[in-house]
């Protein structure tokens, strides 16, 4: 047992939700009035969905804000993104997603308009 949660009623809400697992487990335990007798759930397993945010735009432009394109969210387990520009060339790609791209390519901020096209 990780946490024991006293609870009234026919209805709980957790509204402490793991911010680490995505898969949460839930079981409840009815003791009867008295103490005497205790029964146990079924174990029940949720899934918390994945949250991936990709911004639509950037402004590589120095001033501290939405200078980098980074890929966030919760409970992504593997990731890719290519960064393609005008003429189809690849201007950024990464596995990592601690590692955004600050519109450079190939040292030089770039001058055309890149359209990101794939991420996994």
């Amino acid at each position: 047992m990780v946490s024991s949660i006293p609870v009234t009623g026919n209805t709980y809400t957790d509204r402490n939700l793991s911010e680490e697992l995505q898969e949460l487990r839930y079981r409840v335990r009815v003791t009867s009035g008295n103490g005497n007798a205790t029964s146990y759930s079924n174990t029940v397993v949720i899934q918390q969905p994945l949250q991936v945010h990709i911004p639509n735009a950037f402004t590589p432009n120095g001033d501290g804000l939405n200078d980098v394109l980074e890929v966030k969210g919760r409970f992504i387990r593997s990731f890719s993104i290519k960064v393609y520009n005008g003429m189809g060339q690849v201007v950024f790609a990464s596995d990592d997603r601690n590692n955004g791209w600050d519109g450079t390519y190939q040292a030089n901020h770039s001058q055309q308009e890149p359209m990101p096209t794939k991420s996994t």
